[in-house]
């Protein structure tokens, strides 16, 4: 199982530092990850998808009317 860091932050373990950045995956059983759950979460903080583009029709569509502009020529 995995785990999702939620923050940005360095943290005092065993001696030394450790740094974690939003979205770092973890195992779950890491002694860090299971000292410190507040930062972790089951499920990552930022999914990225493309985003949909939208098409614009040149031609009206059947029983559509369109504005024209004519220019002041």
């Amino acid at each position: 199982m995995l785990k999702f860091a939620i923050c940005t932050t360095s943290v005092r373990h065993e001696g030394g530092v450790i740094r974690i950045q939003v979205g770092d995956v973890w195992h779950a059983t890491d002694p860090f990850v299971r000292s410190h759950p507040d930062l972790f979460a089951d499920q990552p903080v930022r999914v990225f998808g493309t985003p949909a583009r939208r098409v614009e029709s040149a031609t009206a569509a059947p029983g559509e009317t369109r504005g024209t502009k004519r220019s002041a020529g």
